[in-house]
């Protein structure tokens, strides 16, 4: 599944759409300006975070295992409307308790961290 991926996988700004990816020109584009790619990425966020959705929902297995960083699984399941209901935060790094109240929805996670979600409608939440 990997060969779908296109070359240049990160979001890059419009203006430097015609950079190869492979290139020198790239990395000092990023280098030059990298709120321009901070902007752009922030911007594309969204629609990336419902095609992944889709695509998981598509997928015909029942059982998905996803791996990823974890705010974008704290965006993921918040976007799915999930909720982390674990109220004791006394042992929890102080950091993901932060993220996980400036955003009350999602399983915003440790480094390391798993959580098994079962029966999960894979229907955004607005």
């Amino acid at each position: 599944q990997l060969a779908g991926l296109p070359e240049v996988w990160w979001t890059v700004p419009q203006s430097l759409q015609h950079l190869s990816g492979d290139g020198e020109g790239m990395r000092q584009a990023f280098m030059q300006d990298p709120v321009a790619f901070k902007e752009a990425d922030e911007a594309a966020f969204q629609g990336r975070l419902d095609a992944l959705i889709r695509r998981l929902a598509e997928t015909p297995e029942r059982l998905l295992v996803v791996v990823a960083h974890g705010d974008l699984i704290g965006h993921l399941t918040g976007r799915l409307g999930l909720i982390d209901d674990d109220d004791d935060d006394s042992d929890v790094d102080r950091s993901s308790v932060d993220k996980a109240r400036a955003h009350p929805r999602g399983l915003w996670l440790q480094t390391g961290e798993c959580r098994v979600v079962k029966d999960l409608d894979l229907q955004p939440q607005e």
